[in-house]
């Protein structure tokens, strides 16, 4: 355990590996409910209502995991722990999400009664949905908070130990994946043959908004995947969870399920290439994995509609769309990598003997 990790437990309780399991299958069943319900959003069941037994899942999870989070803290702070620290490092901040969330769906209540329930894209835009989203992330995000907190990366191996982080993690890309997905190129699929109009200037704005999806998924899954994979020693069967979960859910949402095919096989490769370049990812790994995977992605999708549906898009289009995928993923590797190295640099000083000191400022 580090130093930071000392510090914090001697003033909260200690985590067991049963409480961070717990919490992290709540991450995903926080953000099943949330799929279920968008799910019957696209479904036309839930457009007339605020009261629906969709709502009620959602609810009714978020509900018992602040019963869990309020009985845990209650039976700490019994033991003499103050209030502000009676939940394990990490998770205070996932109770306040219990009780953000549940002032949330109050206003978004009170936001329907005004303006009514909202249609097609405008549930993605919601103020008060968007608020949700945000008590959602930070009630599911407790493992991922508390392994970067107590966690020793240099030691800390397999799934027992990063399991429950790793579950988070991709709660959160889902999450943020469902306020997306009107912007994703497995929903709209403007690459499939007669998907769209083939003249005019729709064709051309389809294809520009359909690179733009390709982009904006890339930042999605690899910004948390290369943000993991650059910190811990992730264990085989982490890519294709961080990958291809989020990718289904989208999938689904329109009843896309022959994609899947293609978004498992990229997850699979993905485990293979991180088994193959030993994360944790330093320097040019981590470009390595940043490049390929996005590449994967896209070039798995393109081949599945070309063996079914049938490809509209040009050779340059298709190879184009796959290279700015890429370009993406080098990108995000830089924003994560390149500021760790200079924090780095900068703590290492040069004495007046000329020898290198390692600064603790």
């Amino acid at each position: 355990m580090n130093m930071r990790a000392r510090a914090t437990s001697e003033v909260e309780p200690q985590a067991s590996v049963a409480f961070q399991w717990a919490m992290g299958v709540a991450a995903i069943v926080l953000s099943a409910g949330g799929v279920l319900d968008n799910w019957a959003h696209f479904h036309g069941l839930v457009d007339h209502s605020f009261f629906t037994p969709w709502h009620a899942v959602m609810y009714g999870m978020m509900a018992l995991l602040g019963i869990v989070l309020g009985t845990c803290a209650l039976a700490n702070v019994r033991n003499g722990y103050r209030c502000s620290q009676s939940l394990p490092a990490g998770y205070m901040l996932s109770l306040m999400g219990v009780f953000f969330f549940i002032l949330a769906g109050l206003l978004d209540l009170l936001w329907h009664s005004i303006f009514g329930i909202e249609q097609a894209t405008e549930a993605f835009v919601s103020p008060t949905h968007i608020l949700l989203c945000a008590g959602g992330l930070l009630a599911g995000t407790g493992p991922l908070r508390a392994a970067y907190l107590t966690l020793e990366p240099a030691t800390t191996r397999g799934w027992r130990a990063l399991g429950p982080m790793l579950l988070s993690a991709t709660g959160a890309v889902i999450a943020v994946g469902i306020f997306t997905q009107i912007v994703s190129p497995m929903n709209d699929l403007f690459a499939a043959k007669d998907a769209v109009n083939a003249s005019g200037t729709f064709l051309l704005n389809a294809q520009s908004f359909g690179i733009a999806e390709m982009i904006i998924q890339t930042m999605l899954l690899m910004g948390m995947v290369l943000l993991l994979a650059r910190t811990w020693a992730l264990p085989f069967g982490a890519m294709t969870l961080l990958i291809c979960l989020p990718s289904i859910t989208q999938l689904i949402m329109r009843d896309h399920y022959w994609l899947m095919s293609g978004v498992i096989g990229t997850g699979l490769l993905a485990d293979f290439v991180l088994l193959r370049l030993s994360a944790p990812l330093k320097g040019v790994r981590l470009y390595y994995l940043a490049a390929l995977v996005p590449a994967l992605y896209g070039a798995s999708m393109f081949v599945v509609l070309a063996l079914t549906v049938g490809l509209q898009w040009s050779a340059n289009m298709v190879v184009g769309s796959i290279l700015y995928s890429s370009a993406t993923g080098l990108f995000l590797a830089f924003l994560i990598d390149w500021p760790v190295k200079l924090r780095l640099r900068n703590r290492v000083r040069v004495n007046p003997e000329g020898q290198s000191e390692l600064s603790i400022a």
